[in-house]
């Protein structure tokens, strides 16, 4: 499948088969040293006069302007342009922009269209015409016509007219996945009359051949959807609304630059109104939330994270809306979206120079938290269980700690004996390490009586129970995730209990969810959550939630719910000191010794459905357990 499938827009296989071939990649040079922060382009390294790494188009040098424009230094992510590079580059966060996307590709949220160029007839400057060219004219009839691609909007006009038959492919190997100036050297060579190319590619063959004409396509538009004019955006990952508001800032900025470059590649332009450039808005504060999106497609390590994150920015924004009901100018909230560190890291640079943000929101995910915590700015913690206080970051998750007391205390006893399952790894080793501290320190009677290391992603469990139901009563399963799900469907019959450590990602619905599918009455069994939307307590909150989303309130969603409240609410009391009215981790107020965290026993008999009833069905509240506040 290519990528072209998976981006499919409303106009169907017309720019499909059309974008494979020209889907321009922006990209071009470093800019200074000392830029403030890093703009990271996807690009295809041989699509002249697009972009290419030997010689540089009219992408590498608008790319150029934009970095510019903004204060970035400007790198490249070569890539050959196929599925993978929507899929494994820009939603994995290899890089953050596209160049030269058609505005009407779904699956990515666009800029404005920084420019248009129509379909044109090539042909030579002496062809005897008996009118000027349309699709309509009658010459057509008698002439020999190449088309760039098959299918592109002209030749899907010359069949509705009953000119298919004029139209030549055999011996163009762009048809097979050749150059787009094939077609035009077969007219050069004088095996066709007439050529159809998109501008682009026409403009910048001309700039080198004399002897030709060059008319734009004629009608424009045709019901019900055929369009002979294609605007161009920049592409950003869906939803990375922060980062495409930034790019129309600087494409408005630098238009007549951006149109200069053009012109200066011979790309013919349809006449278009420049964008104003945006007035900034008086916010008393501005916070960021940076994390992992529900991408679609996505690489699996960027998907398993996205949910938690897609949650946390449901519930920022919920409370950022609730504080401009009440203050329309009290704060404005901005989204980033970041798969991966590295991509964290980008944005975070990029919002503390560009919009100076009282904090920012986030840590869903591996080194996203680090990430954030290198930009200068103070952090508030959404989705990371960190193990101990570090000065600029407030915490909405619990700590590691936190959760080991909760384990211990729920799970254990006094004697209980336990079991220790951890990854084979140096993170591995330090969740044992923490875990049996942690056991000392709250319930000194008990003992580990084992541990088992086992590689990521293992498969089969059967020696850890067996050496496990021998010796102890209950298991304390610090593994990923995903290696969760396998042993809990692998642990019935036996009499162990399993012990879940509670990552972000293990206290979402649809996590439970997949746990009873796969676990059923064997291991569903009871998990901690930070929040329970199920509770009396959290009726209300809840209730607003799923007013807004259409869905439960996840505990990530309440993470961020509660990092734009506390903040806001302090800066409204405290004034530019507000860092030092807040708790270390906001959901422990001052002077309060112990959180009570919620206990959810999951329901292997439900049938699971994305619906409020669905989700909320998946699990239900059998308890809290204190743990200590710091």
């Amino acid at each position: 499948m290519s990528c072209l499938e998976t981006i499919r827009g409303k106009a169907g296989r017309t720019r499909l088969a059309f974008l494979f071939v020209f889907l321009a990649t922006g990209a071009a040079a470093a800019q200074s040293a000392d830029a403030g922060w890093e703009l990271r382009f996807c690009a295809d390294p041989n699509a002249w006069p697009f972009s290419s790494a030997d010689e540089p188009g009219f992408e590498n040098g608008i790319a150029a302007l934009v970095a510019e424009e903004l204060g970035a230094t400007l790198t490249t992510d070569w890539h050959r342009q196929d599925e993978s590079m929507v899929r494994d580059r820009l939603n994995g966060g290899e890089c953050d922009v596209i160049a030269g996307v058609p505005d009407e590709i779904d699956g990515l949220t666009h800029t404005v269209a920084y420019y248009s160029s129509p379909y044109v007839f090539v042909y030579r400057d002496d062809l005897p015409l008996s009118e000027p060219l349309t699709l309509d004219s009658p010459d057509l009839a008698e002439l020999r016509i190449g088309a760039q691609v098959e299918a592109m909007p002209p030749h899907e006009g010359l069949l509705t007219r009953g000119l298919g038959d004029r139209v030549v492919f055999e011996g163009l190997t762009a048809v097979a996945g050749g150059n787009p100036e094939d077609v035009l050297d077969e007219l050069d060579a004088g095996g066709i009359d007439i050529a159809l190319a998109w501008g682009p590619v026409a403009g910048a063959w001309l700039l080198g051949h004399d002897g030709y004409a060059m008319t734009p396509v004629t009608p424009e538009f045709e019901v019900p959807f055929l369009q002979q004019v294609v605007p161009m955006t920049m592409a950003v990952r869906q939803g990375d609304l922060s980062l495409r508001d930034d790019l129309n800032a600087a494409i408005a900025a630098r238009w007549d630059d951006i149109q200069e470059e053009l012109t200066r590649y011979g790309v013919p332009l349809n006449a278009g109104i420049s964008p104003g450039v945006p007035m900034p808005l008086p916010y008393h504060t501005t916070l960021a939330i940076i994390a992992p999106a529900d991408l679609r497609p996505a690489p699996l390590d960027s998907a398993l994270y996205g949910l938690v994150g897609e949650a946390a920015y449901r519930g920022a924004q919920l409370a950022e809306e609730d504080l401009i009901r009440a203050d329309s100018d009290s704060v404005e909230l901005l989204r980033a979206i970041a798969p991966n560190a590295d991509a964290a890291a980008r944005a975070a640079a990029r919002i503390a120079s560009l919009h100076e943000p009282a904090a920012l929101l986030g840590g869903v995910g591996p080194g996203q938290l680090a990430a954030l915590m290198g930009a200068g700015v103070p952090v508030v913690n959404v989705g990371e269980p960190i193990t101990e206080d570090a000065d600029g970051i407030f915490s909405a998750q619990a700590s590691r700690e936190m959760y080991f007391e909760a384990m211990i205390g729920w799970f254990g006893g006094d004697e209980t004996r336990w079991h220790v399952l951890h990854e084979a790894s140096a993170e591995g080793q330090d969740m044992l390490a923490g875990f049996t501290a942690a056991l000392e320190r709250v319930t000194p009677e008990a003992t580990v009586t084992g541990s088992s290391a086992v590689p990521p992603a293992s498969a089969y469990f059967e020696q850890v129970i067996a050496e496990a139901s021998a010796e102890a009563d209950v298991v304390a399963v610090l593994l990923d995730p995903r290696d969760q799900i396998s042993f809990l469907a692998q642990l019935g019959g036996t009499a162990l209990t399993a012990a879940p450590y509670p990552y972000a990602v293990n206290q979402t619905r649809d996590y439970l969810a997949s746990v009873a599918v796969r676990a059923g009455l064997n291991g569903g069994g009871e998990h901690l959550v930070l929040f329970e939307p199920l509770l009396p307590e959290s009726e209300a909150l809840n209730a607003a939630f799923v007013a807004r989303w259409g869905a439960p309130m996840e505990p990530s969603a309440w993470s961020g719910w509660l990092g734009v409240r506390a903040v806001v609410e302090a800066i409204g009391r405290a004034g530019e000191d507000w860092s030092a009215d807040l708790p270390s981790y906001l959901f422990c107020a001052a002077g309060e010794e112990s959180f009570a965290m919620p206990v959810v026993r999951i329901n292997p008999e439900v049938g699971f459905e994305r619906t409020v009833a669905g989700l909320s069905g998946v699990a239900a509240p059998v308890g809290e357990v204190g743990v200590a506040c710091p």
